[in-house]
């Protein structure tokens, strides 16, 4: 999703930053449960500062346990 009220600059800067680490996590709270998602890949597009998640749960469990 696209980091709100970043210009260019600091975008650029947090990009670097996040690269350089390679994997990072966002931990948010889902009622009383701490979620943290692992995160890796991130891109600049029109000066503004994207993160990416990828969901593989339904593609894991065909996998492992087809119908």
């Amino acid at each position: 999703s696209e980091v709100p009220g970043m210009n260019s600059a600091a975008a650029e800067k947090v990009y670097e930053f996040l690269k350089a680490a390679q994997t990072y996590y966002l931990a948010t709270v889902d009622g009383d449960q701490p979620r943290v998602r692992p995160f890796g890949a991130l891109n600049i597009f029109e000066d503004k500062l994207y993160l990416h998640i990828l969901m593989l749960i339904a593609s894991f469990l065909f996998l492992f346990y087809p119908t």
